[in-house]
């Protein structure tokens, strides 16, 4: 008797382990995808983010702006809440709470007028104008947004990546984007 139940148990461990060990489920896969994503975006990497979204990523170009965008980020939270996958796409539901983008943008643009009649260069007007965006940031000068969004993804050659499209710029930067319209072409 003895003998049947430790190789019951021996053979329900290896089952475990066996279950346990397996591939990854989409769902999962997904979700890793869009949590690599926003880690990213947080870190503002946008090497690993122009290798993890298809679609409009040239929101996420190295550009001479990077450092004017990357504190708004730095605080960033998300948490997924649901993921669907329907064969080689999926809509992930997250919850982003962000500094209010509108303000950040109000902010900058008053920042950078009055610095642009100081007589200074504009190489030092751009320095002082990332200190003054870092320190209103780390000095909680912004409220905070908490959205609940819907994040596209698709399955490119047995990868997930995050669609970056209209759905996915509003859940970063809210409506603002289209409240200064050309001026971020999104109209």
């Amino acid at each position: 008797m003895k003998k049947i139940l430790c190789l019951s148990i021996v053979l329900l461990m290896s089952l475990t382990l066996l279950v346990s060990c397996g591939d990854k489920s989409p769902n999962d896969e997904v979700t890793s995808a869009v949590k690599n994503t926003l880690t990213s975006l947080k870190k503002f990497d946008t090497k690993k983010l122009q290798e993890s979204t298809t679609g409009s990523a040239d929101i996420f170009n190295e550009s001479e702006g990077d450092e004017l965008f990357s504190p708004i980020f730095s605080n960033m939270e998300f948490k997924v809440i649901e993921t669907k996958v329907n064969d080689n796409k999926a809509v992930v539901t997250t919850e982003i709470e962000s500094i209010d983008f509108t303000e950040f943008i109000g902010f900058m643009m008053q920042e950078a007028l009055t610095l642009s009649f100081s007589g200074i260069d504009e190489e030092t007007m751009q320095k002082k104008l990332i200190e003054k965006i870092e320190k209103a940031i780390k000095d909680n000068k912004f409220s905070t947004t908490k959205r609940t969004v819907k994040i596209n993804c698709k399955k490119i050659d047995g990868e997930w990546k995050v669609v970056a499209d209209e759905t996915l710029i509003k859940a970063l930067f809210g409506e603002a984007l289209s409240q200064f319209g050309d001026a971020f072409n999104m109209d």
